[in-house]
């Protein structure tokens, strides 16, 4: 589990693939606050025969990446 945090820390998205609910996928970003700290996170979840694809995949992660980022300068995180 923390080598599995390591590495979504490094990528800065979580996609979890079936692993918590047969069928179900869901890509995730955390939201930063003022200090760096990390005090939310959005997500996009469906059915993972909706989100299989490549394509879609890359767009869905893609989007749910820059509104947490967007979340997140509104909240006064600064990305460095």
């Amino acid at each position: 589990m923390l080598e599995e945090l390591k590495v979504i820390a490094e990528h800065g998205y979580a996609i979890d693939n079936s692993e918590h609910e047969e069928g179900v996928k869901c890509f995730a970003a955390p939201v930063n606050g003022y200090g760096g700290d990390v005090v939310g996170a959005i997500s996009a979840t469906g059915l993972q025969r909706e989100f299989d694809l490549p394509e879609d995949s890359e767009k869905i992660l893609v989007a749910v990446r820059r509104v947490a980022s967007e979340i997140s300068r509104v909240l006064g995180h600064v990305e460095g």
